[in-house]
């Protein structure tokens, strides 16, 4: 198991600019076939977890369900009727999005997250190599991550500010300032633990 450090680059109130920001970091990234996303929002209340089952309808719904029974689309099709059961026992709800092709769902996501904690995050791309640090491509533990409504990399700082995170390797911070000063930014607070 790796872990990996996370350098928070930017933390504004705009979540556009945050996924702008993210996506320009992604232009300087070297794809690994094709770099996907994986994203989830946390307890969403009945109206909100319609337009996100709607709208994403590939996701993944996590409910408090007592007793153990309600399967992913039972509970999808019970939050697009706005059945008394879910009303009752089972929101608040989570969606997740798991290892989906980039730039098919962000936009739609973000439209979506409202004021509720979530996240977004790109995998399975290499960090280029930077001759001028003696750095070489690196793969291992390279993400981009948007916490959302979040200060943290976990989502346990609730915020009304969004913050990019750079993910490297333990100990390899210094490609993570350079790939923030190639899209104009710096670090905006301690690295944080990833995972």
């Amino acid at each position: 198991m790796s872990t990996s450090s996370a350098l928070p680059i930017l933390r504004t109130a705009d979540l556009p600019t945050v996924y702008r920001a993210a996506r320009r970091l992604l232009d300087l990234v070297t794809p690994l076939e094709d770099y996907v996303v994986n994203a989830e929002i946390q307890e969403l209340p009945l109206a909100e977890a319609q337009a996100m089952a709607a709208s994403l309808p590939g996701s993944v719904v996590s409910a408090v369900d007592h007793d153990g029974t309600a399967a992913n689309d039972e509970i999808k099709r019970g939050i697009a009727a706005g059945d008394l059961w879910v009303r009752t026992s089972l929101l608040p709800v989570s969606f997740r999005l798991e290892i989906r092709p980039a730039r098919l769902v962000e936009e739609t996501f973000i439209a979506l997250a409202g004021s509720r904690t979530g996240y977004l995050e790109w995998d399975f791309f290499a960090w280029p190599a930077i001759a001028e640090l003696g750095l070489q491509e690196r793969d291992k533990d390279a993400r981009v991550q948007i916490a959302i409504n979040s200060q943290d990399v976990y989502q346990e700082i609730p915020s009304t500010d969004h913050t990019l995170f750079i993910h490297v390797r333990e100990g390899d911070l210094e490609r993570a300032e350079w790939l923030a000063r190639q899209i104009g930014l710096r670090p905006e607070g301690p690295v944080q633990h990833g995972y």
